[in-house]
């Protein structure tokens, strides 16, 4: 703002008057876009005609955040595919049913939440380049959600409650079994 007025003056000057002065700095709010139109649930009438993609949190013996990205069938609740790193971004949300599909082929629909790695570029792109129909729950309603919300917590009881990961090898390993 005060460049046009004060050309010659850089921007540590202005940083060092700004905090002299004890102003207070104005953050900027973050952008929340719209991905789509938000659908109700809707029973599936067939295989591979919504798949629904959630996150599961859990940790390492050592204390390392673990995060699953499970995915599962609606009709028939079986699992997709389940992925474990110790950080998801949308570029691997994307990798992860494009694999699955290699074998299943793609569904008609994704359910997801509302999460940056589901809301952002990198799996809005995927979704629009498969033309597949990308479904958003709304905001803090995971009942909208149902399916993958009931398969996680089986897979939390089944598996993530009865070990113990030392490292994310064995975390893959177990669950692939």
């Amino acid at each position: 703002m005060l460049r046009p007025e004060f050309p010659d003056v850089n921007h540590k000057r202005v940083y060092c008057l700004f905090t002299q002065a004890k102003l207070a700095e104005r953050r900027r709010k973050k952008v929340k876009r719209t991905a789509s139109e938000r659908v109700p649930l809707r029973l599936p009438h067939r295989v591979n005609e919504v798949w629904s993609m959630n996150f599961v949190i859990d940790s390492l013996a050592r204390g390392r955040c673990l995060k699953y990205l499970t995915v599962a069938d609606d009709f028939s609740h079986e699992s997709v595919d389940i992925a474990v790193d110790f950080g998801i971004s949308g570029e691997y949300v994307t990798r992860v049913p494009y694999r699955a599909a290699l074998f299943r082929g793609y569904p008609q629909a994704v359910r997801t939440g509302n999460g940056p790695e589901f809301t952002g570029r990198a799996f809005m792109a995927w979704a629009h380049s498969q033309c597949i129909l990308h479904i958003l729950i709304e905001p803090r309603r995971s009942m909208q959600n149902a399916y993958i919300e009931s398969f996680n917590g089986k897979f939390r009881d089944k598996f993530l409650n009865k070990h113990w990961f030392e490292t994310l090898r064995h975390a893959r390993s177990v669950t692939e079994t």
